[in-house]
């Protein structure tokens, strides 16, 4: 699963999170086939709707204040990630709003996160998570330009602090990956706000 670099994209160390934390007890009905490289287990299937229930968390585009971010040679990824940060919308629909959906797995491999790891990584691997990775209320061309640089921006973020929370550090090249991608997204958000 890794790339060509050695690196481990975001959404597997999400999905690993999520299969350390999510596996069921096994019961009298359930079934347990051993292969050679994988455990199969078989359940009855039925309707688990608070499985697949879904968040859309929103940050509308005007409470983005432009004056914080920098748009200089170094990105503070604290102040962009603070300021871009999507959260329950109590607001209106209407506007322009950044937004990503959570699912129940989600919010539950943060909940896990929160009690297993230190204050502050927890804090990391929430912001990334809750980053925004496409924008409604916009004319499509803008939205093109905004979408595929929010979601590489959320994603190299999502694998620095997975990374920092595993190892301790983030390696030189994820650091650089969240750099461009940073750059890339200040460049498109120039644009809008």
């Amino acid at each position: 699963m890794n790339d060509a670099s050695g690196r481990i994209p975001a959404d597997t160390l999400l999905l690993r999170a999520r299969i350390r934390t999510s596996r069921p007890p096994l019961d009298s009905d359930t079934e347990v086939y051993v292969e050679s490289d994988a455990l199969v287990v078989t359940e009855p299937l039925g309707d688990d709707s608070e499985s697949s229930r879904s968040v859309t968390l929103v940050r509308p585009l005007a409470a983005i204040d432009g004056a914080r971010l920098s748009w200089g040679q170094t990105v503070d990824h604290a102040a962009l990630q603070d300021a871009l940060a999507c959260s329950i919308a109590d607001a209106p629909a209407g506007g322009a709003r950044l937004a990503v959906r959570l699912g129940a797995d989600d919010f539950a491999v943060l909940e896990r996160v929160r009690v297993r790891y230190a204050a502050d990584v927890a804090h990391g691997i929430r912001r990334a998570a809750t980053l925004p990775d496409f924008v409604t209320g916009l004319a499509s061309q803008t939205a093109e330009t905004l979408d595929p640089a929010l979601a590489a921006y959320r994603h190299a973020s999502l694998v620095y602090a997975w990374q920092s929370a595993f190892s301790g550090r983030a390696s030189t090249d994820i650091e650089r990956d969240r750099d461009a991608t940073a750059v890339a997204l200040l460049a498109a958000l120039r644009n809008v706000l």
